[in-house]
């Protein structure tokens, strides 16, 4: 039941030239709900989701509109092999939004609130490879 085309028109860049008066933007998709990565769900549901998300928008992709898919996460169950395996299968980002700052993945950074790598503190949570957005 998706759209055959997953876009946005974008407010801020007017165009005359184009159709709609604005350019369009590739649209994003969250999945969340639940713990998506438990082993059952992540094998049997997200993964194949977010393969078929890939195949269904690659023509839109090829075109400069990728759609952004996010995994929304409590961060509990993020391993270095799971951030892999999700960035191999198009994931544009993982966000973790739990209910509290101390999950099990984040004690070793709790004075950061950047939850990646931050030159401030030069804390790094052990599965992290990222670096902070700042």
């Amino acid at each position: 039941n998706m759209p055959a085309r997953h876009v946005y028109r974008d407010l801020s860049a007017a165009s005359e030239d184009l159709a709609g008066g604005y350019e369009e933007r590739g649209g994003r998709i969250i999945l969340a709900g639940g713990e998506v990565l438990v082993d059952p769900v992540r094998e049997e549901v997200l993964y194949p989701a977010l393969e078929a998300i890939q195949k269904k928008y690659a023509a839109q992709a090829a075109e400069g509109l990728p759609v952004k898919v996010i995994v929304q996460t409590t961060g509990d169950l993020v391993t270095p092999q799971i951030v892999e395996d999700l960035l191999k299968r198009g994931a544009w980002m993982i966000s973790c939004a739990g209910m509290d700052d101390f999950h099990v993945a984040w004690r070793a950074t709790s004075a950061c609130r950047c939850r990646t790598s931050c030159a401030p503190c030069s804390k790094t949570p052990a599965w992290s490879t990222a670096r902070c957005p700042r």
